[in-house]
């Protein structure tokens, strides 16, 4: 992605606990869950239109509201769950078979030190973040992110942000704060982007990844009813009574 081309290209030059390891998963991710968000909804749009509406008789156009409003509160609740639901799929079965990322942020390589004999295998270890959560126990552990000054113990805390067992799961918790203020972005990218605006968002600025996947990034949920088309597509041409 063309915003971190000023991050060296061999992560692993940065502290283990730099956040610049993360950030390129991160946006990646990023993209990734609002592409299969989008995905989702259009693909479940598609769907929704193939179907047909069959009654017994032609609904008056207060029925017709009433009918169109329980199903998309309905499906409202339910798609989401869908979303979701193959996605923690993925991240348990991550997370239950000890899968180590590419940046070794759940475990650890560790080999036996046997004074005067070769070894021949070496154990892992899982690594701990805050509150002494150990990524063996869970796959939720996490700490803030910093940035780390060159040859430097020196921090800067990256606002919003979190590190964890694994990017995606750090993500979830992290928030995208960073991202609507300037001097935070110049941090991560320098002064070519430009930040975030608020709007009119029904989201603060504070809420996290995961609250935000778990209604799928979108702003509002619209399904326009037309009674009128409804109406002359379905009323009765020919009427006949036989008496």
């Amino acid at each position: 992605m063309q915003i971190t081309s000023s991050l060296v290209a061999n992560l692993s030059n940065y502290d283990k606990g730099d956040y610049r390891r993360y950030l390129t998963s991160h946006l990646q991710y990023l993209h990734g869950l609002c592409e299969l968000s989008r995905k989702t909804v259009e693909d479940d749009r598609v769907q929704l239109l193939s179907q047909s509406l069959i009654s017994s008789e032609l609904l008056s156009e207060n029925d017709f509201d009433n009918h169109f409003k329980a199903f998309r509160e309905r499906h409202r609740a339910n798609l989401p769950k869908l979303f979701n639901r193959l996605l923690m799929l993925i991240l348990n079965v991550n997370h239950g078979n000890a899968f180590m990322p590419t940046l070794g942020t759940n475990y650890q390589y560790r080999a036996p030190w046997l004074d005067g004999h070769n070894w021949t295998y070496m154990f892992t270890e899982a690594l701990v973040y805050d509150h002494n959560c150990s990524c063996a126990l869970s796959r939720h552990c996490n700490s803030d992110a910093y940035l780390f000054k060159n040859n430097s113990s020196e921090m800067t805390l990256i606002e919003g942000m979190k590190i964890g067992c694994t990017p995606s799961e750090s993500f979830h918790q992290s928030t995208l704060h960073c991202f609507y203020n300037s001097s935070c972005l110049h941090l991560l990218f320098g002064n070519s982007t430009v930040p975030l605006v608020p709007n009119d968002s029904q989201y603060l600025i504070n809420t996290t990844i995961d609250e935000l996947r778990m209604h799928l990034f979108l702003e509002n949920w619209s399904m326009p009813l037309n009674y009128t088309a409804y109406f002359l597509k379905c009323s009765p041409s020919i009427f006949s009574k036989v008496v």
